[in-house]
């Protein structure tokens, strides 16, 4: 698997654990954030290794 595809498989996880988390009664805004955090950063990286 190359690294490009793990980061996109990462990005995939991510954004269901924030939807999942987004979609509790009581939501931890904490995790929201750290998700969405990681997200943009992986994000970053992704279109960076695609540019270079």
């Amino acid at each position: 698997m190359t690294t490009e595809s793990s980061t996109k498989k990462e990005i995939l996880k991510l954004e269901a654990t924030k939807e999942a988390l987004l979609s509790e009664d009581d939501i931890l805004w904490d995790e929201v954030n750290a998700a969405e955090r990681d997200l943009v950063y992986l994000r970053r990286a992704l279109e960076t290794s695609q540019k270079g």
